[in-house]
């Protein structure tokens, strides 16, 4: 009965519109918030990345593991064949990464339905999803895409940018 429950939230990740701490008033449980400052999923290079794009956002110190600059690619719809074929092959072939720790998350499911037909073939065992659905996920490689009629409210892009980022641990 007297045992302690640790409910761990982030409000700079809130992609369910709903305050994290409504939740905790309605079972009457006290709020005692506690700061962590120590970022261990990410690799240095990402957190420092993550921290200038959202400076307003509390990233955390890293300094975990080293890892390479998170690298921006802009992409248009006539390219995203070209450049995302280019990003997986350096990845798989030159970087030797294994597909299974790469994750292309999207802005939304219409963004992943219109470009997943096209890179599918290139892709085996390269994860997929929505940004909303890897929430609270990591992988080792994110490739974070955002469609080019971003149906995400301008409201949410930055904390979906932000939490799409924020999935890689080293690249």
């Amino acid at each position: 009965e007297n045992e302690i429950l640790y409910i761990f939230s982030d409000p700079t990740q809130n992609v369910y519109g709903v305050e994290h701490t409504i939740a905790l008033q309605e079972l009457n449980m006290p709020v005692a918030p506690l700061e962590l400052t120590d970022n261990l999923r990410n690799s240095k290079p990402i957190a420092e990345q993550v921290q200038k794009a959202f400076p307003e956002m509390q990233v955390g110190d890293s300094g975990v593991q080293s890892g390479d600059e998170p690298e921006f690619i802009h992409i248009t719809q006539n390219n995203v064949q070209e450049k995302i074929t280019k990003l997986l092959r350096s990845l798989l072939e030159t970087n030797r990464v294994d597909p299974s720790e790469i994750h292309i998350l999207f802005d939304t499911r219409g963004t992943l339905n219109d470009i997943q037909p096209q890179i599918a073939g290139l892709a085996d065992g390269v994860g997929m999803e929505t940004i909303h659905r890897f929430k609270g996920l990591e992988t080792g490689v994110a490739i974070v895409v955002f469609g080019p009629e971003n149906e995400v409210n301008p409201e949410t892009i930055e904390t979906y940018a932000y939490v799409g980022m924020s999935r890689a641990k080293y690249a």
